[in-house]
Parts: C-alpha cells; sequence; structure tokens
C-alpha cells in the first residue's frame, strides 16, 4: 500500500474479506508490515441499502498515542460500498473508556482493484 504525499512510508497488507454463510456475518482479517499484529473484524447487523458494512474488531493496545503510553482502543472498520473499481475503507479508535464517543476516524483506505493480464 502506498502512503499519502507527505505522510509514512508506504507498507504491505495481506487481507482477507468473505461472508461466513454458518455464522450470517462479514469477516475481514488483516495483518500488515506497520505492527506485529493480525487484526480480525466482524459484522453484526447486515449491509446498509447502499452496500456499507460496519464491522467490529477487538481490543487492542497502542505502546504510544502521542504522549501517551500503552493506551487501550477498540476499533472498528466501515467499508464503503464498491464504485467502479475503487472502495473506501475507514478505521475508527475508541479509547478506553469510550464515555460515549463513537471514537475518531484514524485511517483512511482508498482500494482499488487491480486488472492483471496473462499472456498466453
Amino acid at each position: 500500500m502506498t502512503s499519502k504525499a507527505g505522510s509514512r512510508a508506504a507498507f504491505s497488507r495481506i487481507s482477507f474479506f468473505d461472508f461466513n454463510a454458518m455464522t450470517g456475518r462479514y469477516e475481514y482479517f488483516s495483518i500488515d508490515t506497520r505492527a506485529p499484529q493480525m487484526m480480525n473484524e466482524r459484522s453484526v447487523e447486515p449491509a446498509e441499502p447502499d452496500g456499507t458494512l460496519e464491522l467490529y474488531g477487538a481490543v487492542f493496545v497502542a505502546p504510544q498515542w502521542g504522549a501517551a503510553t500503552n493506551v487501550p482502543f477498540r476499533y472498528r472498520l466501515i467499508i464503503g460500498p464498491i464504485h467502479g473499481n475503487t472502495q473506501i475503507v475507514e478505521l475508527y479508535l475508541t479509547p478506553i473508556p469510550a464515555a460515549q464517543s463513537r471514537g475518531f476516524l484514524a485511517f483512511k483506505y482508498l482500494y482499488t482493484r487491480r486488472t492483471t493480464s496473462s499472456a498466453r
């Protein structure tokens, strides 16, 4: 993945996104080179009419967040509908304790479908 100009360096991510027919939930799993952790999120409700999905992850502890250290967060993903060959995924973090907060937008990813061609 490449970063927006002027921000952090590029990183690599492997991810899987599927619908689990047994549980009736969407599931997303990823791991990337920014941190040695696997992230796993699941939907609770069906997709919105426009195709937007909200998936919930677990709690993780950020070793450093601004001036604070060992900050616990709960996280969730908002997976937008596919438009052409692109899709926006937003990662929201909610500090613990949350105190009525739905969290804040921490990262916004633009996924672009690539086409591959093979010479035959």
